[in-house]
C-alpha cells in the first residue's frame, strides 16, 4: 500500500488560472499585458485612497491588497473552477473581478460594522482592514479566501446572534 501526499497548490487562484489559459491556448501575452495594465492602474488608485502617500513599499501594499480582493472575485465568481475562471477573465477582465471582490469586502465592512458597533470604526478603516488581511503577496501561501470565509462568518453569526436567531 503506498501512502502519497497530495499537494495543495497554495499559488493565487489568478496565477493558477493564468497558467492553465497559457496551457490550454486561451490566453496569450497580449491579454496578460492588458491585465497588467489594469492591475498597476487599480493599484495606484488603492494606494492613492488607502495610504495617501504614493511610495514604492504602498504601491507594493497596494498591489497586494488588489490582487487578494481580485482573486476573492475571481473565487466567487467562477465557483473555484479554473475553465470557468477564464471565461470569466476573458468576458470581464480584472476591473469586474475587483468589482466582484470588493463587494464582498463591503459586505463584510457592512456585517462588522453592525456586529461591532462599540469599536467606533469608521467604514473607510474596516475597508483598509478587511483589503490588507486579504492581501496577497505573490510567492507566498496565499490565506485570503480562508480570512474571508471565516470573518463571514464571524460576523453573520455575531448577526444572528444579535438579531435572537439560534
Amino acid at each position: 500500500m503506498t501512502t502519497e501526499l497530495i499537494k495543495k497548490d497554495s499559488r493565487l487562484f489568478l496565477f493558477q488560472v493564468l497558467e492553465y489559459g497559457f496551457e490550454q491556448k486561451r490566453l496569450d501575452q497580449a491579454f496578460l499585458n492588458q491585465l497588467k495594465k489594469q492591475g498597476a492602474q487599480m493599484s495606484f488608485v488603492f494606494a492613492k485612497r488607502y495610504y495617501n502617500v504614493i511610495q514604492e513599499a504602498c504601491l507594493r501594499q497596494a498591489s497586494h491588497c488588489v490582487l487578494g480582493i481580485i482573486n476573492i472575485g475571481l473565487i466567487e465568481s467562477s465557483g473555484h473552477g479554473l475553465d470557468n475562471a477564464i471565461d470569466q477573465l476573458l468576458q470581464k477582465g480584472y476591473v469586474s473581478m475587483f468589482k466582484q471582490g470588493w463587494t464582498r469586502l463591503l459586505d463584510l465592512v457592512q456585517y462588522a460594522g453592525n456586529a461591532q458597533k462599540y469599536l467606533q470604526r469608521t467604514n473607510f478603516e474596516w475597508e483598509k482592514n478587511f483589503a490588507e488581511s486579504l492581501s496577497a503577496e505573490p510567492g507566498r501561501e496565499w490565506v485570503g479566501h480562508d480570512e474571508y470565509l471565516i470573518h463571514m462568518l464571524l460576523y453573520c453569526n455575531q448577526k444572528r446572534r444579535n438579531n435572537g436567531a439560534n
